[in-house]
């Protein structure tokens, strides 16, 4: 839908505010037009297309100059002035109703109807008033050679160049000096205005500058104060009556009614224009002699041959009678008839051959008056007699009759001789078809306009619309000018031609073309000339104040017009379909130039970057595109980029488009400012691609619906640096897929800064250093990094490498690390995360653990990891031997400082010794004052002390599990734990064996010694009584004990002697003494007693001699003392 010219967008969109404000609508009162134009396009209209839907129908005026209510008043009124009986009177609603029903809207019925109706557009134009001043200008310059212009002559005129008389006066009368009405004095509204603008400023304004002013923004004075000029107290003057210095001269003037009220006669150039409001007669008085000026007065006519031939005619009188009765009258009786001064005979015939008045003119002497015949007929060459006459003086004719001419052979000459001679009679004739546009644009209409039939020869096929408009006027008849196949000249003549020709007064060629010179063709002569000719081609230059508003309106109902156009600097920003609506209607590049901003939806900025393309718009050379909608393609987008220099294009993008065509986005000239919104099909994309789009726009790309970026390392940082930054807004969890081996922990950072709780997938530069990958970030979620560490870092801090492992969900590569280092919690991490496979390490590791306090948990979790590796370690020094003795070595012994904590004072020597296994380290045991254990664990404890491996107690005790002991073994245990104890835990004491050929010491247990086979030189040192018990075990006399000695270590006690040799060998005293030969007692007094008893025997004997005899023991030497019910065991004898 196109907009008229008359259509004020800003005004509308106030009215319609202000409309809202009033009603509250919304509950508000503060509605802005702004958004009265947003509430307006989210509803998909422009306020044109709302003007026509509704605004019409709500009363709103399309422009200051347009008061829809006054006019519906007025019409409503006419309406009513011819109502039938019984028909509802209008109102201005119903007289709306009406208009709108008939498919228009106020302002189309002004333009189509009310003007013609003389109905005005607001109070302070009045048309008749205006029409009035407007002929009175024209016949004061005699235009057109005339003085007699009427206002409806003016009206057909203005409607004839397609304007109302409204838009005359805005467009020309404004200009020409024109008052609109006489309730607005013009020149006293402008100049009260620049008196506004004077004390407000420096500047000197006039009145001429003013109205330039208003007219640059597209104002007239009657617009100007509707819209501005009555809130900042302009004011409206009526225009001020012209009085007539002497009425009773020419131009003077009377006036009737009553009240007071006036009527006012105004002489301007010899034209009289009556104003004022009251009624009645009005005389006009008229100096000079009749005759002698341009009024006549006559008095009654005279009638009847009597009358006429008794009657003495005084100047300037006439006779009136028929031309028969003239003609019956003879020369004689009619020179016997006194006619004083220039007298003459008048015919009360009105219509007459002109051949019958040249008879009667020849016929009489006197003058023929044939100021009664009102049509003259004949041939041109007759009729141009009669004329000759009349010129003669022969002939008094009216002083305005009518000539029908016949035959189709009048010249110009004849013609123009008739007119000039029938005042404002018409003259009816077909002209000589013959006759050139030069010799009948000579053809005048001194009174009135002819009904002359011209046919324009086909040797002027080539014509200046001047030239047929002149012709045309001189005519009633509608001028031939189908032989004319180019008419030429100004843009006002060649439109009045068209106007002629849409008039019917001129009956052009079916399809002809207008040439037309100057620059100032408006767009309303250009229309009106299109829709006249055809297909016929108009050639011209259009007024370069022309507004886009107005030249958009171009047609081209026939052929593409070579029309030159520039656009003007006030439509820097204009709409490209408006643009290229006029590109179509010429042929000529467009000059466009001055429009530094393109505005409309993404097909039409295109079309009109295309027509540039195509040479048929001049653009700028950087201008600015401002693009609705959210439909525009990449091509589009492109197309326009190509064109628009260094201009930016502001536009939303089809969110259908694929990265694959974002990514080709150009900006030629300047970064665009595109809405581009990623779709959800590009879920997965390059992140070049991204950026690439990225460059194209300075609108932060919309990237929500990629929840995947794929792309190298510097690709994908790239696009979270753009994320970053603001230029794109992506998801705010995305995962990043990235190729390649060489991203670095800055370019992983930045990623997992930007992609929230996504998941980069990426493998990191082989040579990152664990000092840069220990800064990994994992701010939202693990990422997939594939690490390996370099060799450069074969020595890491396990706590680095924990925390690189915790960066990434794949195995971090450490096969290069060959030694962990921190404390025993984070390197026990690094094993923990070996084992479960987050970190693949060397086969074969050592581990260097700081601290004091490594559990055996960590211990053996590192040990079971680190292969062959060995760790150095301090175990907490809580630790408990339980704990400690579980320690493993699963490649290697590694190198624990252990040691064994006071509560565990009292510890078994396997376990020590297990623990000794686990460690190349001493291990400390200082704190052990008692070991336990099998006799050969503890003699292991003994030896790992001796060796070194173990840091005993310099004095421990040992309880030992066993019930026998050998004298090597004692030996061997009571040299390694110093003065500490060596006692049995398996009954209240020790049975030592192996004694041959040993000295060996009493334990603190109960002893048994057992003496067996042929043992000699046994000795016993420390031996306890009554404690230890010496055991002949199954002595017989052949193998009799040799060089025993037994070292008391107090006297008086008593020492038992068990022989087991077989039941009842002691019963006798002669069986005892034969299992003894040479048995010596040390450090025991004569009191001591020895007693001998026999296993399983009921004798119980006391061997008296004395101790330390040489001679062995003798029968006789033994007393039975006493009887014993059960096995001997220790020293378990009772005595009877």
């Amino acid at each position: 839908m196109n907009e008229p010219t008359w259509f004020n967008q800003s005004y509308y969109l106030e009215q319609k505010a202000a409309a809202l404000n009033t009603a509250g609508t919304g509950g508000r009162t503060d509605w802005t037009a702004a958004e009265v134009l947003q509430s307006m396009q989210s509803g998909g209209l422009t306020p044109y297309q709302h003007y026509t839907a509704f605004g019409a129908g709500e009363s709103l005026s399309p422009n200051p100059s347009f008061d829809v209510t006054y006019y519906l008043q007025q019409k409503a009124t006419q309406l009513n002035a011819h109502l039938q009986p019984g028909q509802t009177p209008y109102t201005t609603s119903t007289a709306l109703q009406a208009i709108l029903d008939a498919g228009l809207t106020p302002m189309e019925h002004y333009e189509q109807y009310g003007a013609n109706e003389s109905l005005n557009p607001n109070q302070y134009f009045d048309q008749a008033y205006y029409l009035s001043a407007k002929a009175a200008e024209l016949n004061a310059a005699s235009a057109g050679g005339r003085t007699d212009w009427t206002s409806a002559e003016v009206l057909q005129s203005i409607a004839g160049a397609g304007l109302t008389p409204y838009e005359h006066f805005a467009q020309f009368g404004v200009n020409e000096g024109l008052n609109p009405s006489a309730s607005f004095d013009v020149q006293a509204y402008l100049q009260s205005k620049a008196d506004e603008l004077n004390q407000t400023g420096t500047t000197t304004w006039t009145p001429a500058q003013v109205l330039a002013s208003l007219q640059s923004a597209g104002l007239d004075p009657i617009s100007h104060y509707v819209e501005y000029g009555h809130t900042e107290g302009v004011p409206v003057t009526p225009v001020t009556p012209v009085t007539p210095e002497n009425p009773s001269t020419p131009g003077g003037g009377g006036g009737g009614g009553g009240g007071g009220t006036t009527f006012t006669v105004t002489n301007t150039a010899g034209v009289l224009t009556f104003g004022g409001t009251a009624t009645g007669d009005v005389t006009v008085s008229w100096a000079g002699t009749v005759g002698d000026s341009v009024a006549t007065f006559t008095r009654s006519t005279l009638t009847g041959t009597a009358d006429f031939t008794s009657t003495t005619v005084g100047k300037a009188t006439s006779i009136s009678l028929a031309a028969s009765d003239v003609l019956a009258v003879t020369a004689a009786q009619v020179a016997d008839v006194t006619i004083s001064g220039t007298g003459s005979v008048k015919l009360s015939d009105t219509t007459l051959p002109a051949a019958t008045l040249t008879t009667l003119d020849a016929a009489i002497a006197p003058t023929i008056n044939a100021s009664s015949v009102t049509t003259v007929t004949g041939t041109a060459a007759e009729v141009a007699a009669f004329a000759a006459a009349e010129t003669a003086g022969t002939i008094t004719a009216a002083a305005n009759y009518n000539a029908t001419v016949s035959g189709t052979d009048m010249t110009v000459a004849q013609a123009n001789a008739i007119d000039a001679a029938n005042g404002t009679g018409v003259t009816t004739a077909t002209l000589d078809n013959t006759s050139t546009v030069a010799s009948l644009k000579t053809l005048t209409a001194a009174g009135a306009v002819n009904a002359y039939t011209i046919a324009i020869a086909a040797g002027d096929a080539t014509s200046a619309a001047a030239d047929l408009t002149t012709i045309d006027a001189a005519t009633s008849v509608a001028v031939g000018a189908t032989n004319v196949t180019t008419v030429t000249g100004t843009a006002a003549e060649v439109a009045a031609f068209v106007a002629a020709e849409t008039a019917g007064t001129i009956t052009a060629a079916a399809n002809y073309n207008a040439t037309v010179s100057g620059t100032d063709m408006t767009v309303a002569q250009a229309n009106a000339i299109d829709a006249a000719n055809g297909t016929g081609v108009t050639t011209a230059t259009l007024d370069n104040t022309s507004t886009v508003a107005s030249l958009k309106t171009l047609t081209a109902a026939g052929a593409v017009n070579a029309y030159t156009i520039v656009i003007a600097a006030g439509d820097a920003t204009s709409a490209a379909a408006d643009l290229t609506t006029i590109d179509t209607a010429t042929s000529v590049a467009v000059g466009a130039t001055n429009v530094t901003t393109v505005t409309g939806t993404a097909a039409e900025v295109a079309a009109f970057a295309a027509a540039e393309t195509a040479g048929t718009i001049t653009a700028a050379a950087n201008y600015n595109a401002t693009v609705s909608g959210t439909d525009m393609t990449v091509a589009q987008a492109n197309a326009i980029d190509a064109a628009n220099g260094t201009g930016v294009t502001t536009a939303t993008l089809d969110n259908t488009s694929t990265v694959a065509s974002l990514k080709t986005l150009t900006a030629a000239g300047a970064v665009n400012a595109y809405t581009i919104a990623i779709a959800a099909g590009d879920a997965t994309s390059a992140a070049a691609d991204l950026t690439t789009i990225d460059a194209a726009t300075s609108v932060a790309v919309g990237a929500t619906n990629v929840t995947t970026v794929t792309g190298t390392a510097a690709e994908v940082a790239a696009f979270a640096a753009a994320e970053t930054a603001g230029t794109i807004t992506a998801a705010a969890n995305y995962n990043a897929t990235v190729s390649g081996t060489d991203m670095t922990v800055a370019q992983a950072n930045a990623i997992d800064a930007a992609n929230g709780t996504g998941v980069t997938t990426a493998t990191l530069d082989n040579t990152s250093t664990v000092a840069s990958l220990k800064t990994l970030t994992a701010a939202g979620a693990v990422n997939a990094y594939t690490i390996a560490i370099a060799a450069g870092d074969a020595t890491s801090a396990a706590a680095d490498l924990t925390t690189i492992d915790a960066a990434t969900s794949v195995a971090v590569g450490a096969t290069n690390v060959t030694t962990v280092t921190g404390t025993a919690a984070e390197v026990a991490a690094f094993a923990a995360a070996e084992t479960a496979g987050t970190i693949t390490a060397a086969a074969n590791y050592n581990a260097t653990v700081s601290g004091t306090d490594m559990t055996v948990a960590q211990a053996n979790a590192i040990d079971a990891a680190n292969g062959t590796g060995v760790t150095t370690a301090t175990l907490d020094n809580t630790s408990t031997v339980a704990s400690l003795k579980t320690l493993t070595a699963a490649g290697a012994v590694n190198a624990y400082t252990i040691a064994i904590a006071a509560g565990d004072a009292t510890s078994a020597a396997a376990d020590l010794t297990t623990i000794d296994a686990a460690t190349s380290v001493a291990v400390g045991a200082t704190n052990v004052t008692t070991v336990t254990g099998t006799v050969n664990e503890a003699k292991a404890f003994a030896a790992a002390e001796t060796a070194g491996t173990i840091t005993a107690n310099a004095n421990y005790n040992i309880q030992a599990s066993d019930a026998t002991v050998t004298a090597a073994d004692l030996n061997t245990l009571y040299s390694a734990n110093g003065s500490g104890t060596i006692t049995t835990t398996n009954g209240p004491g020790w049975t030592i064996t192996a004694l041959n050929g040993l000295n060996v010491t009493a334990t603190a247990s109960a002893d048994t010694f057992m003496l067996a086979n042929a043992d000699i030189n046994v000795g016993i040192t420390s031996f306890n009584i009554p404690t230890d018990v010496v055991n002949v075990n199954d002595l017989t006399t052949a193998d009799a004990l040799t060089n025993v000695t037994a070292d008391f270590t107090t006297t008086n006690d008593v020492v038992y002697f068990l022989e087991n040799q077989a039941d009842g060998a002691a019963d006798t005293a002669a069986g005892v003494a034969a299992a003894f030969n040479t048995f010596t007692i040390t450090d025991a007094d004569a009191t001591a007693i020895v007693v001998i008893a026999d296993n399983n025997s009921s004798a119980i004997y006391r061997w008296a001699d004395t101790l330390a005899s040489a001679d062995g023991m003798n029968a006789g030497e033994l007393t039975l003392i006493g009887t014993i019910d059960q096995a001997l065991a220790g020293a378990n004898i009772s005595f009877a």
